[in-house]
């Protein structure tokens, strides 16, 4: 049986050329050139060996090897560092990590063809016909939503707020490190962090250094409702701010959101709509999308949590009245999502309901 070698690269000149190398000596290549999602796909393709280049963004690969060995030693391949960097700070980086061995780049054919041989202990290559080399940052892994928050009923209420999402998978840890590890392996399709605000915004500043442009989108749960606290959590990658009083019903509606907003296959309802204010103020703008009881608003309009105001439908002749109060911000565009507001729509009536309905499947 050919054995198997992952390379993770983010540079694609020496991805592709590295392939290459090992894909004529005979052996069986698989690429990455994004380190975020590594650890799952060795836990998935299982490679006899991993080239892990050092330098890259989001993780270098010395805390991708780190966690890996951390969290599933047992299973962790054989690994050598690929790098340009000097070679006693590669020897020093390799031995900290626990990592098999290093090469640099830059060597010569036969020296990096030599290094795998020994650390795959072969005495000879392998002659057997080449196949193109796999590309794992292309598969898709199982969704799933990471809670990260010390109250143990929180991933309980996450997982009834999304039950009806087929094959969605609610994920628990309750430190930063173990979601680290946990994005290191493989990359949620949403963050829900339920920790108090303080630790939230050092999680927040951590998520966006590590995961950078890379970050899910996060659903903060906060009991800061000030104007200024939600735009420096906008700042920092926040998509959904959320006070933890709601209802799971309004939870349910932003990871909704999050997931529709991240499907591009997705059926989204957008509609005119004007927004009265108690004071008899009013602004116009168009639903971002509209749920049984939820309206998300796309506009630059900001206002505080809980404000009550009514909503007019101007989509027909016959105009749909809701009150409604806010119950999420966003004060900034992040990631697909435009800044507006998230309005949880009151109790209707039935003529309201039978009205609403017959929009959303219109």
């Amino acid at each position: 049986m050919r054995k198997r070698v992952l390379i993770v690269d983010d540079t694609k000149t020496v991805l592709s050329r590295t392939a290459s190398l090992l894909q004529d000596a005979g052996y069986e290549v698989l690429t990455r050139s994004e380190p975020l999602g590594t650890g799952g796909a060795v836990m998935r393709e299982q490679p006899d060996l991993v080239l892990l280049d050092v330098q890259m963004p989001l993780l270098s690969g010395d805390e991708i090897l780190r966690l890996l060995r951390d969290s599933k030693p047992e299973l962790a391949p054989r690994v050598l560092l690929y790098s340009s960097l000097p070679t006693p700070m590669l020897a020093e980086k390799a031995a900290a990590c626990g990592a098999d061995g290093y090469l640099q780049k830059g060597c010569s054919p036969e020296e990096l063809l030599e290094r795998v041989r020994k650390a795959l202990d072969e005495p000879s290559p392998l002659a057997l016909p080449s196949r193109p080399p796999q590309h794992v940052e292309n598969r898709v892994d199982a969704a799933f939503v990471l809670v990260l928050s010390e109250l143990s009923f929180l991933p309980a209420i996450v997982g009834m707020a999304v039950s009806s999402i087929p094959s969605l998978q609610v994920r628990h840890v309750r430190s930063l490190s173990d979601a680290l590890s946990a994005i290191a392996e493989s990359k949620p399709s949403a963050i829900v962090l339920g920790l108090s605000d303080s630790d939230a915004y050092n999680a927040l500043e951590r998520l966006s250094k590590v995961c950078a442009s890379c970050l899910p989108p996060v659903l903060m749960l906060s009991n800061d409702d000030r104007q200024d606290s939600a735009l420096h959590a906008c700042q920092l990658g926040v998509s959904h701010c959320l006070p933890p009083r709601r209802s799971k019903g309004c939870l349910r509606a932003a990871l909704v959101d999050i997931l529709k907003a991240l499907d591009r296959n997705s059926r989204r309802h957008q509609f005119p709509v004007k927004v009265v204010l108690g004071d008899g103020s009013c602004f116009r703008c168009q639903t971002w999308d509209l749920q049984p009881s939820f309206a998300y608003l796309e506009c630059p309009q900001t206002l505080p949590l809980e404000t009550a105001v009514e909503v007019h439908f101007l989509d027909t002749a016959s105009t749909l009245r809701v009150r409604a109060k806010v119950a999420q911000l966003r004060t900034c565009p992040v990631g697909p999502f435009p800044a507006g507001l998230g309005l949880s729509l009151e109790e209707l009536d039935a003529q309201q309901r039978d009205s609403l309905s017959t929009r959303l499947n219109a």
